[in-house]
């Protein structure tokens, strides 16, 4: 049986389950592999040649026909093993950017809550100060920040100038 090993054995490919780990996993490549089966005469009488009667140099038992001659350790298996890795990876990955989320989720609201609110206009309601980052042409022709009102309630608070201005503000 040993001096015939080297044509029914095959050949074990190892690999590491992931990049950078330390964890080994592989399989063997029955390519060149010849499998040899024995059985015994009385073991076919007993149960048949579709019974457990078949023994396949390098199996630990008696098997059936199917069964020795299918390879319990290729790299079929090998790549089921590999893609649930790979699912559960991709698994911890999900559930870790679901908790980072979260907490930028709470992050925000927290700061959220701890920024005061910015005074609002008591005419319309509104922001005193338009945006920083926007730019509002009515904040040039405004009469100066009161801290009341907000650019446009002050243009239209404000005393009309000129001579149409102060006919309409005298009729009115």
């Amino acid at each position: 049986m040993r001096l015939a090993e080297a044509h029914w054995a095959g050949q074990y490919c190892e690999f590491a389950t992931s990049y950078g780990s330390g964890e080994r996993d592989g399989y063997t490549d029955y390519t060149d592999a010849v499998p040899i089966l024995v059985t015994t005469l009385d073991r076919l009488r007993e149960h048949g040649p579709l019974g457990r009667v078949w023994f396949r140099f390098g199996h630990p038992t008696w098997q059936t026909l199917a069964e020795a001659l299918d390879n319990p350790d290729d790299a079929r298996v090998y790549r089921r093993r590999q893609r649930k890795r790979d699912q559960l990876r991709q698994h911890q990955r999900e559930r870790e950017r679901q908790e980072v989320r979260e907490l930028w989720a709470a992050q925000e609201a927290a700061a959220d809550a701890a920024r005061e609110p910015g005074p609002v206009c008591q005419e319309c309601h509104g922001p005193l100060e338009s945006s920083p980052l926007e730019y509002d042409p009515r904040e040039e022709e405004a009469t100066p920040a009161d801290g009341v009102h907000c650019a446009g309630c002050r243009i239209q608070l404000a005393e009309p100038t000129g001579r149409f201005g102060r006919v309409i503000s005298a009729v009115w």
